[in-house]
Formats: structure tokens, sequence, C-alpha cells
């Protein structure tokens, strides 16, 4: 509000908006309001504000006091539960003698982190971060910057957002867990072993995000306990001798362990030129398979140049082997290849190697499924020598309608050779038949069969003397030739 002095005595008089009259409140003096710019806009006093009262301070003060009491008491909740050395969550005490090479390798992908802290200890939190900068000083220069940069990249290909730690004796582990439908499943490990005066990396394992189902990795590897825990299975030193022999899978694919730790991979298709793999026996529990490199130079060849990898791959497995089956668990670190089970050849009547392996194959024989159907013969026609305990379905099979089917059961116990000798006396039956596409097909089997065949020479005699065809004379008069002969 503007203010003129006062004529009379000089002191301040307000100016009310519209007056034109007005009155010194000091000497009651009344005078007109001055026409021009004498009105003064000097500013008003500052009023001092009111002295706050001593039990308003002590208000605030209490509440100052009460909130960072309180923010303390969330920062202990939160450090016990996401930190603190393996007292956070439920976790158990930290306890560094679990925390060894061993006991870290037996770490898998899809473990959750009560099965991990089972193996390993109690842990505490951590992050990539402190991984990354443990592995920089483990290396020192720009050694460590490398490693602790492989480190970080092999991380990162997998899920693994919330970071454990374990600290042994002369070991330190790292693993990332990353959340599924679920709940959280480890999805990489690493570690850093003191050796003297330094660190070396041990090798944990590593995951792909969106190629490794950590759900069904955990699932897997449950099943592969309840396979180790079968009681079905030969334990000790005999477990060793039960390994030697021919073993084959559902593919058709294979090993024939002998006793000099040679190994012959069976495959349907051929081996890749140079040594062959051989294997090692590490104790009744584990053995080793050893693939030398592609890359390794062959007998008076030269060498490759320095950065071709010529050293061998050693893959470890646990064995798990009976009589009549085998069970290969993958026990890398990573683990990747799980359990793949195998069957005893030949295949003895009864076996497990009948029921899960050669029936299947023949049920997809018989399919109307052109692709199951072809894919099963070119397998029984792989494993002919080891199932003679086909033979049955195969002689009923060439009895007809199905002519493909005729044709196929022919050349799977052609390739069966002198072990499908239980099949001569139905074969020569079929051979003096009536159906002639049928005792065609019987004549040229007999011939395969070979020297093994040799009670069906009367009947093939009689069928090179008195058959119709000119084709059927001529098959028999071949397979008497093969079966007298042994040449094929």
């Amino acid at each position: 509000m503007a203010s003129v002095k006062c004529p009379e005595c000089g002191a301040r008089v307000r100016v009310r908006e519209g007056s034109t009259r007005l009155r010194c409140p000091e000497c009651d003096e009344r005078f007109s309001l001055p026409d021009g710019d004498e009105e003064d806009e000097a500013p008003r006093p500052r009023r001092r504000p009111a002295a706050r009262s001593s039990s308003s301070g002590t208000k605030i003060a209490a509440l100052v006091v009460g909130s960072l009491f309180l923010f303390g008491v969330l920062g202990v909740a939160i450090a016990l539960i996401v930190g603190g050395g393996g007292k956070d969550g439920g976790s158990p005490a930290a306890d560094r003698s679990k925390v060894t090479v061993a006991n870290f390798k037996s770490v898998k992908p899809g473990m959750d982190r009560a099965e991990v802290e089972g193996l390993l200890g109690g842990s505490s939190a951590s992050s990539e971060n402190d991984m990354r900068d443990a592995f920089r000083r483990a290396g020192g220069g720009l050694q460590g910057e490398i490693e602790a940069g492989f480190e970080v990249a092999f991380a990162k290909m997998g899920e693994g957002s919330t970071w454990r730690h374990w600290e042994g004796a002369n070991l330190r582990a790292w693993v990332a867990f990353a959340n599924t439908k679920d709940g959280q499943r480890a999805a990489f490990s690493t570690a850093l072993e003191q050796t003297g005066g330094g660190s070396k990396r041990v090798d944990g394992f590593v995951t792909f995000g969106g190629f490794s189902d950590l759900d069904k990795l955990n699932a897997d590897r449950k099943q592969e306990a309840a396979l180790r825990d079968d009681p079905k299975w030969v334990r000790g030193p005999t477990a060793r001798e039960r390994l030697l022999g021919e073993w084959r899978d559902e593919s058709a694919a294979g090993y024939l362990f002998d006793r000099t730790g040679r190994l012959s991979a069976l495959s349907m298709f051929p081996a890749l030129p140079g040594a062959g793999p051989t294997y090692r026996v590490v104790d009744d529990r584990y053995l080793e398979i050893i693939t030398p490199s592609p890359f390794a130079p062959m007998p008076g060849h030269p060498a490759p140049p320095a950065f071709v990898n010529t050293q061998p791959t050693v893959q470890r497995y646990e064995y798990l082997v009976n009589q009549d089956e085998l069970a290969l668990i993958d026990a890398s670190p990573n683990g990747g290849l799980g359990a793949h089970s195998y069957y005893r050849f030949p295949v003895r009547a009864g076996s497990a190697g009948q029921t899960r392996l050669v029936a299947p194959l023949l049920a997809d024989l018989k399919s109307t499924d052109p692709l199951r159907r072809n894919t099963s013969y070119a397998k029984l026609r792989q494993l002919a020598k080891g199932v003679a305990v086909a033979l049955p379905t195969l002689i009923e099979l060439l009895r007809g309608p199905d002519e493909t089917l005729m044709d196929y059961s022919v050349w799977i116990m052609s390739d069966m050779k002198e072990q499908a000798a239980p099949a001569v006396p139905a074969l020569a039956d079929l051979a003096r038949g009536p159906n002639a596409k049928t005792a065609l097909l019987a004549v040229r089997a007999l011939g395969f069969i070979g020297p093994a065949a040799k009670d069906a020479l009367p009947a093939l005699r009689e069928v090179a003397k008195k058959a119709r065809a000119i084709e059927l004379r001529f098959e028999a008069e071949q397979s008497i030739h093969r079966i007298e002969t042994g040449q094929f």
C-alpha cells in the first residue's frame, strides 16, 4: 500500500485506495492527498517471525531422530535378507570347509539356491561387478582385464541376475541365478582357486538365454538322480567288467569297449579318417572318452599352424551298468548332455534291449507313416547282426501282404548273416510255397545267410529244378552257391 509524508510532523501516512483526505495518526493533522508523484513506494518493514516455542523444536528433533532410526532398522533388515555371509533368507550358515573344487563342480545348471547351498554351504550376496573385479585382481594388468572380460561375456550368455558368493580356504566361487516360472535357477558359475602365489580359474558352467530351459535341466537332473539310485545297477569292480562289449542306442549308434582301452564308436555314418577314440576307466563310477582332434596331423603329414587346436577332447561320464543296460551321465561342469541309455548287443530275448529298442523299431517298421517306416528300416539294417530277436516278426512280415515290408524283411535278415540261422526252417518252407513273390524273397534271404543256411539246401535244390519261374530257379542256384562256398 502507498504512503505519503505528513506535512506537519513528517510521519508516514498510508493512502487508502480512493481516498482524497488523509489524517496523520501521529499529530492528528488532516490534509489533502497531494497531486503529482509525491506518493512514496518505500517498502514496509519486514515483520519479524514469531519465535518458535521450545516444545516445537523438541518435536522436530524427535521426528528426525526417529526417521533415522527407522531407516537404520530397514537397512539392517535388507542386509539380513540379501547379504550377510550365509545367514540371510533362511540360508544355512557359511561353511568354508564345503567350498571345495569337488563340491563346486557338483553344482549343475538348473539347481535352485537351496540345492547349491546344500553343496557349498551358506552364501552372501554378490554381483557381476564383484566377480569381474576379483578376476581383474587375480590376473593383474592386461591379462586380468582379458580374463575378467571373458567371464563377464560368459555370464551374459545366460539370464542370471541374482548373484551369490562363497568363500573357502583357497576357493572363491560365484553362481548367478535366473528367474524362471518355477523360481530362481542356477544359470552360470565360475570360481577362482588359490595356487601358490596366484590364482587360477576353475571351470564352471554356462547356459544360453532363450536356448537353455533351466526348469527342464532341473527336471532332467532329478531324473538322473532317480536313475542313479535305481537298485538294478551293478556296483564296484564288477561294473568295470560289465562295461566291456558292444552297446547301442535308439539311433543305432553306440560303442564297443575292449579290454585294452580301445574304443570303437559305432554309427550309421562312416568314421572320419585318423586315430579312433580311446577310453579310460577312472574308477568304479567314472570313465573318460578321449577323442582325437580332427585337426591332428596324420602320420607323415606336417603339423597345422600353431593356432589350430590339435589337443584331444576328453569327455567325462558317470557310468551305470548291468547285464543288459548302460547309462552314461555327462559329468562335465555343464552337464548339458544329460543321461543317455544304451543296450547290450546282441540283444537277448526278454531283455531291456528287446522291449525298449527292438520292439519300438519293429512297431515303426509296420507304421503307415513313410518316414517312421523308412527310418526304422535303416536302423534295423544297421543293427541287424544284434537283433536276431526280431526274426519271428520279420518272418510274419515276409508272409505278406505288404510287399514293401516283405522286401524290407528279406534285406534285414540278409544283413543278419549267420545270426538269422534260427529262421532257416521257416524260410525253407516259404521258398517251396505257392506264392512266387514270397518264395523268391525267401530264397534270396537264405543265400545271404550263407553257410549257416545249409539245412535249407534240399529245399533250394528242389526249387532250382521244379520252379516254373526262370527268375526263381536262377535265384535258387545263386543261393546254393553262396551257401556251399560262403562267397557272396
